[in-house]
């Protein structure tokens, strides 16, 4: 069954090098839920990529990345709690991503990655990475 996120997300995303040239990057997206009369709609994602730096300039990194997406889907009653609707569902990432290396421990970031699923859904994410090491 195909359905459709059409809700803002909020997310987390990791990376952790490999060597200097890959990285794995456990990522977790909530998608806020929508309410259509008395029925709520909930969804969350949880990924595992492999990114590959193609660029690692001293200010800016190109990557391109491919992993598993797990995403859950969620429909109750708002009214009387019965669920209607509980599905998860296995998917594959692509996407490209890159970095801007800005200050010692802060690094600006974007990725544009499409899900191949019962979900299927492109996504242009915009972030901070932290260094923690």
């Amino acid at each position: 069954m195909r359905q459709t996120l059409n809700s803002r997300p909020i997310g987390f995303i990791a990376e952790f090098m490999i060597n200097n040239k890959m990285g794995i990057s456990p990522d977790f997206t909530f998608y806020f839920p929508k309410k259509n009369r008395n029925i709520k709609t909930s969804w969350y994602e949880v990924n595992g990529n492999f990114n590959y730096y193609f660029v690692t300039e001293i200010n800016f990194h190109l990557y391109g990345l491919a992993g598993l997406n797990v995403t859950n889907a969620r429909s109750k009653n708002t009214n009387n709690g019965d669920v209607y609707f509980s599905n998860s569902e296995l998917g594959l990432n692509l996407g490209f991503g890159f970095n801007f290396a800005a200050a010692n421990k802060v690094m600006p970031f974007s990725q544009i990655k499409y899900v191949v699923s019962d979900y299927d859904h492109a996504s242009i994410i915009f972030g901070v990475k932290v260094r923690v090491n």
